[in-house]
């Protein structure tokens, strides 16, 4: 349960920080809180067997993680 309220407060908040144009959907901060929220999602996720959540957050976590890898490459 713990793992669900911390991923979705980092997930849902990458996303209100956005909305309401506090960063930007390719800053750093946006995609950590993003790769982090997914990936405890998804392991909570896979310990349940919830297959269809884990499928949607384990991509999600993915997406992020390369997304993030690519801002750090741009950023060196």
């Amino acid at each position: 349960m713990l793992f669900q309220l911390i991923g979705s407060a980092l997930v849902l908040g990458a996303f209100c920080a956005v909305a309401m144009r506090r960063t930007q959907p390719e800053s750093v901060l946006y995609l950590l809180a993003n790769v982090v929220g997914a990936t405890l999602l998804a392991v909570d996720a896979f310990f349940l067997r919830q297959w269809g959540f884990f499928a949607l957050e384990a991509i999600w976590a993915i997406v992020s993680g390369w997304n993030l890898g690519r801002s750090s490459l741009r950023r060196a």
